[in-house]
């Protein structure tokens, strides 16, 4: 929520200091903004998409965890061992397919 707020008051600040005309023109410069490696052109909004789909990819994770531990583990009577052995091994699944997700699709778009 910090964030959010952090970002209206940025963008305000920008428009208050005559840099942009509104702030939708500040949001559309500062996520154009970019940096080039090699042959690579990577901007702001690249980045911010990839931290955007990990952190979806965490929360997916977090919930099929409690869903399958409530739901499927418990009333089977699974060991604890083994309970917290395939959560970890779904969460590190799940996390992998979203980050190789996060890295591919903005380089596709």
């Amino acid at each position: 929520m910090h964030i959010i707020v952090i970002s209206y008051a940025v963008l305000y600040l920008l428009v208050h200091w005559n840099i942009y005309q509104t702030p939708s023109e500040a949001w559309t410069g500062i996520i154009a903004a970019s940096f080039k490696v090699g042959e690579l052109q990577i901007s702001l909004g690249i980045v911010l998409t990839a931290i955007f789909v990990l952190y979806l990819t965490f929360i997916v994770s977090w919930i099929i965890q409690a869903l399958l531990d409530a739901g499927v583990m418990t009333p089977q009577g699974m060991e604890q061992g083994v309970k917290i052995a395939s959560k970890t091994l779904i969460h590190y699944s799940l996390i992998l397919i979203g980050f190789l997700f996060a890295i591919s699709w903005p380089a596709s778009t």
